[in-house]
């Protein structure tokens, strides 16, 4: 997520009901879901919630490209804070 986020960032996690375009969320993992992704959204739908990296262009950035929708039951809230380490 940088750089809005950099490694070793503290977050401050909101549950809500709903996301809107923009939010910065934690997310499970799809397919590791021991995991928590923190990605901003890019768009709702039906099918689910489309989160991307703030910097697309890093090689191993692991977003909605990758494993497609997560569904809003996987996103475990939206970050209210930020603490800079």
């Amino acid at each position: 997520m940088e750089p809005a986020l950099h490694e070793g960032d503290i977050v401050l996690v909101e549950s809500v009901q709903s996301v809107a375009v923009g939010d910065v969320v934690v997310a499970i993992h799809p397919t590791r879901r021991q995991l928590r992704l923190v990605k901003r959204v890019e768009s709702v739908d039906a099918e689910g919630v489309i989160v991307m990296s703030d910097n697309r262009a890093e090689m191993n950035a692991t977003d909605s490209r990758t494993f497609g929708p997560v569904p809003l039951s996987d996103i475990e809230g939206r970050v209210s804070s930020l603490l800079r380490r």
